[in-house]
């Protein structure tokens, strides 16, 4: 059973925002990114608890994007759906538990 995912806002810029820069780093890179995000993003959504909850956090959870330098950080809602922040490894990592860790609105 896969469970939904939500992808924060932010993430969402992350994601595009990296996606142009690899691209303009080397054509076609930023498309293989994006396709080894969105690779993670179905690991996650088959077996969310496959990855380990984030040393400090009470629920954060964070999967690496193969070949890239960065991280999906997420928790899972009583619901069971997933909110999906990204962020560069070397980011923050104070920022990136926030963001995952980040209460949505419903909508």
């Amino acid at each position: 059973m896969t469970r939904p995912v939500r992808i924060t806002p932010l993430a969402e810029a992350d994601i595009e925002s990296a996606q142009d820069g690899y691209e303009a780093r080397e054509q076609g890179l930023g498309n293989r990114f994006v396709l080894q995000v969105r690779a993670t993003l179905d690991r996650i959504a088959a077996n969310p608890f496959q990855y380990q909850i984030v040393s400090g956090t009470r629920d954060a959870r964070r999967a690496r994007v193969h070949d890239f330098p960065f991280g999906l950080w997420y928790r899972i809602e009583p619901d069971e759906s997933i909110v999906v922040a990204c962020l560069a490894h070397r980011a923050d990592p104070a920022l990136a538990k926030r963001r995952a860790l980040r209460r949505l609105d419903p909508s």
